[in-house]
């Protein structure tokens, strides 16, 4: 007969790793309300839930975010941008730019698709550079989408990988995802 293991989750932020492997972390966003805007400064707008799924899958380590509200269209757009590319089977690569103000979660699909996700906190516009490892130095083209008060998970260019690097111009209070082969 199967043994039945119990979870217990753990409700707060920020997110903390697990204690135990038993333990599932969880957090809800502040606020009475339900909330459409992307950064209105509230604490539980769009860009408040973009960081609490970074803040949980990069620092707390956790596989997976689950957001119960995902039937509206505002915040969730967050949601959506992590949820979309980032396919189930998914691994979390290392990445970090070292650049001020961005945080920027990495992952290889089953298929071999890469997806970056890039939060920049900064009120201004930021440019990095990224070393692809893995890329085998070579060159790709993929797609950027973009999340913030004037986007709503829109496809706003091309990236280009030349010679293993990827170099993104990024707005301030935006999420950038970028998707390559």
């Amino acid at each position: 007969m199967p043994r039945s293991t119990a979870c217990a989750e753990v409700y707060g932020y920020p997110p903390a790793p697990p204690a135990s492997p038993h333990e599932r972390s969880a957090h809800r966003p502040d606020g009475t309300t339900w909330n459409e805007a992307w950064d209105d400064g509230s604490g539980y707008d769009g860009f408040a839930v973009a960081e609490a799924i970074h803040t949980t899958r990069a620092d707390a380590g956790a596989s997976a975010y689950v957001y119960w509200f995902g039937a509206s269209v505002g915040a969730t757009l967050a949601l959506a941008a992590y949820s979309r590319f980032i396919r189930p089977g998914a691994v979390r690569v290392a990445a970090g730019s070292g650049a001020e103000g961005l945080r920027t979660t990495a992952f290889r699909n089953r298929d071999g698709q890469r997806v970056l996700e890039i939060l920049s906190i900064g009120e201004g516009p930021a440019r990095v550079d990224y070393v692809l490892r893995g890329a085998g130095g070579g060159d790709a083209r993929g797609a950027v989408y973009r999340t913030d008060d004037t986007h709503a998970l829109s496809r706003v260019g091309t990236a280009r990988v030349r010679g293993g690097r990827l170099a993104a111009e990024l707005p301030g209070r935006s999420l950038t995802t970028v998707v390559l082969p």
